[in-house]
């Protein structure tokens, strides 16, 4: 609530004269309660290192102490780099909350300041490109003949910086006219020679196919549920 208080000013003048001079303040007293927000927006993901900005008006930040519950639902940790805290959800929980806390500096008892709650989801999945063609579709052949590489990339996420290497798919060419069809398991990024050379000989109305593309982020492998599928056109 509004406080308020009288400042007393006295001064002696070369004369000899004392002056008194008098003048009221005012100012507001809030209680001081935590802040706690995830800087990336308010939902956290699993297997991510989720920053977390935590503070307590008034108190320092060595004096703020926060933990989250469900206490199996993750880790807390402080980046030294930053003076955030990194939330990494490993629980199952459908939300996480931030609870903070500090220590009381009359009575030293432990006080709880605040808490925060945040909805928890799974990364999406990033989306396969061959080279720079990330939609399925026709494509002419001399573009598909100038891609060496299978990425996953990950489109307008929160996250900046958020790498997913493809590890495994398969590759599949099946011609129009009803050539045998060609099938290799890929590993790694870069195509084969022979599914290079399957390409450059690739002719108008073959289908060039990306399939079971499995891929390695920061939260762990996954299997994308999306095919990559060319029409050579």
């Amino acid at each position: 609530g509004e406080k308020k208080f009288k400042a007393v000013i006295t001064t002696k003048r070369a004369s000899g004269k004392v002056e008194t001079y008098e003048k009221e303040f005012s100012y507001t007293v809030v209680k001081p309660l935590a802040v706690i927000s995830a800087t990336k927006m308010n939902v956290v993901y699993i297997g991510l290192d989720n920053p977390i900005s935590v503070s307590v008006p008034g108190y320092a930040a060595a004096e703020v102490t926060p933990v989250i519950e469900p206490a199996n639902g993750g880790t807390l940790r402080k980046d030294p780099a930053t003076g955030q805290y990194l939330l990494k959800v490993t629980g199952s929980a459908a939300k996480i909350k931030i609870i903070c806390s500090v220590k009381d500096k009359g009575t030293n008892a432990t006080k709880r300041m605040g808490e925060a709650e945040y909805r928890v989801r799974k990364v999406p999945d990033p989306q396969p490109a061959l080279g720079t063609l990330s939609v399925s579709g026709g494509q002419p052949a001399a573009i598909l003949k100038s891609q060496s590489v299978l990425r996953a990339a990950m489109t307008g996420f929160a996250f900046e910086g958020l790498n997913y290497i493809p590890y495994e798919y398969d590759f599949i060419m099946i011609p129009k006219r009803g050539g045998q069809a060609i099938y290799e398991k890929g590993k790694g990024q870069a195509l084969s020679q022979s599914m290079i050379g399957a390409i450059n000989k690739a002719q108008k109305g073959d289908k060039i196919m990306f399939t079971s593309i499995k891929v390695k982020g920061p939260d762990g492998n996954r299997q994308l549920s999306s095919p990559l599928v060319f029409d050579v056109q």
